[in-house]
């Protein structure tokens, strides 16, 4: 069957909100994130595997050749005495360290991905940028630390998921490398649940792997059950005889794709756009009813608003004489905001791009406006803060409002545009409420 089948497939099941994206390292790779082989080979190498006699490091890279990565995991606990949580402390550094968000989205798929609307992620990636992009309140989870009713968790609808499989660099103890780490945890009676329950509704669409990953494999054997439903994998340039064996051992539909003269990146985001293009617009419409439904709905929970601490529009009103209470509301409008413009992106608006940046900069004028009438008269960050909200609340948006129509933002979206710009730290507008400045 042709990739055209397989994507119309997809059109209809995520249409129907029953696609979730199932996230592998490629997809990690183009921010500096190492791969498999990489991370295993320099783990060795810094645990000091050159300093053995024996011709260790070559059997490792033999056994990274074969993909069997298990394998020189096992060669570094055993001849170089490491523990596993050596192994752990060491992946959670060197990944975090790895990571360079400073890539164009044009050179990513999470981009892509975030304007898409899907309700849970699952990924074998230890890292967070997936969350990093999807400007929503996604709450990545590891396996292990799911203690209540996974069924309530998976069908959520008010709260959106990444299921880290394999664990994350925020707790290094939770992540999976060895064989011994992977029985461990799919030992475990939640992971069976875990799958059985998202394949009793769900179909992966498998994205970031290659044919030879043994991870996915694995996974796939350990849950043969679940994966007796038909699931999709996209695969650069996989043979005939590749395609067959993930069908009948698998039950794998291989979308294709050939990145030899383009990318990775540029391929992937074409089946994706294919993927989510709407097949008419009453489906459309009612697309954008859901959203505007979520917008209605959805504000941050507790969970939410302590992670938002982290956020550098918080960090930056906290440096200043600025009323809790303050401070937790604009949480609130940021977090609107966020939603919103989520929304617009997946809206199908025409110039949709052109319209936030109108819509943010326009507030950063009206901010600098009151930071010259406001705040140098009376130096009074808390003042300032209000006087920007209040103004905000009630402008207009003109020259935008034909595209828009009856979706223009509402007075909480319109405060929360200025900690979104707040929060850009590659912004060209900066945005201060006094005059400190983080030390350097």
């Amino acid at each position: 069957m042709s990739n055209k089948t397989f994507i119309n497939e997809l059109k209809d099941i995520y249409e129907d909100g029953y696609l979730v994206p199932f996230i592998g390292a490629g997809l990690s790779i183009p921010f500096s994130v190492p791969d498999w082989g990489n991370l295993i080979r320099n783990c060795a190498i810094e645990m000091g595997i050159k300093e053995i006699e024996l011709p260790l490091l070559e059997m490792v890279e033999h056994n990274l050749e074969k993909y069997d990565y298990w394998e020189a995991v096992r060669l570094i606990k055993n001849y170089l005495n490491r523990s596993d949580e050596d192994i752990q402390q060491y992946v959670a550094r060197t990944v975090n360290a790895s990571i360079n968000l400073d890539v164009d989205k044009s050179n990513h798929n999470y981009s892509d991905l975030s304007k898409m609307s899907f309700t849970s992620y699952i990924t074998t990636n230890y890292d967070h940028i997936l969350s990093e992009f999807l400007m929503s309140n996604f709450i990545p989870i590891n396996l292990k630390d799911i203690n209540s009713n996974i069924q309530n968790i998976v069908n959520s609808k008010s709260e959106k998921r990444i299921f880290h499989l394999h664990g994350h660099i925020s707790d290094s103890s939770s992540i999976v490398l060895s064989h011994d780490k992977y029985m461990e945890l799919y030992n475990d009676d939640k992971y069976k649940i875990l799958f059985s329950t998202f394949t009793n509704t769900k179909t992966f669409l498998f994205i970031g792997f290659s044919f030879n990953d043994i991870f996915i494999q694995k996974i796939i054997k350990e849950n043969y059950e679940a994966f007796k439903v038909k699931h999709y994998i996209v695969l650069d340039r996989p043979t005939a005889e590749q395609i067959v064996f993930l069908k009948s051992n698998f039950n794998l539909e291989t979308i294709s794709y050939d990145s030899h003269d383009s990318s990775h990146v540029e391929e992937i985001r074409k089946i994706l756009l294919e993927i989510s293009e709407l097949k008419n617009d009453t489906k459309k419409q009612d697309l954008v009813d859901d959203f505007m439904d979520e917008l209605i709905e959805v504000l941050p929970n507790l969970e939410k608003k302590r992670e938002l601490e982290k956020n550098l529009f918080c960090q930056k009103l906290r440096l200043e004489n600025i009323k809790e209470n303050k401070i937790d509301y604009s949480k609130d409008c940021f977090f609107t905001a966020e939603q919103y413009i989520r929304w617009l992106k997946k809206s199908g608006i025409k110039n949709n791009e052109k319209i936030i940046t109108h819509m943010l900069h326009f507030c950063y004028l009206k901010y600098k406006d009151l930071l010259i009438q406001v705040y140098e008269g009376h130096k009074n960050s808390d003042e300032f803060l209000q006087s920007v909200h209040n103004a905000l609340s009630i402008l207009n948006f003109n020259h935008v409002e034909k595209f828009l129509d009856k979706n223009m933002p509402n007075e909480a979206n319109k405060k929360g545009f200025i900690h979104l710009v707040a929060d850009d730290e590659k912004s060209q507008q900066p945005v201060w409420w006094g005059e400190k400045r983080f030390d350097k």
